[in-house]
């Protein structure tokens, strides 16, 4: 195998969040009093910083409730995220045979790993 090892993003490229994602950006934005967002606003913000995906839909500066938006994500993303993702086709078996072929792989993302 020409390659030890290869690195992945997650989002659009093992599989794709996008529900769990609407779901958890709408939750913390209604719990901060803004409006619900559509799912092509947020997919636009899908693999930014959660600051990142605050301010680009809020359009807001203010960091306290960045913050607290941050914490309201993770609160719903928590409750809804694993049940709102799907790995694409033959990811697992993808995976598994990199490894059995001795290349390490990893996944890089701004998920969180819990």
């Amino acid at each position: 195998m020409a390659y030890k090892a290869l690195l992945f993003d997650f989002d659009y490229t093992l599989g794709d969040s996008t529900n769990g994602i609407v779901l958890s950006v709408n939750y913390a934005l209604v719990k901060l009093g803004h409006v619900q967002k559509s799912v092509e606003d947020i997919r636009k913000t899908i693999g930014l910083s959660l600051k990142d995906t605050y301010f680009a839909l809020t359009g807001g500066n203010n960091i306290n409730e960045e913050m607290l938006f941050s914490k309201h994500f993770k609160e719903k993303a928590d409750e809804v995220m694993v049940d709102n993702t799907e790995l694409y086709l033959n990811v697992k078996e993808s995976l598994s045979c990199l490894r059995f072929h001795g290349c390490k792989t990893g996944i890089v993302t701004t998920k969180f790993h819990y």
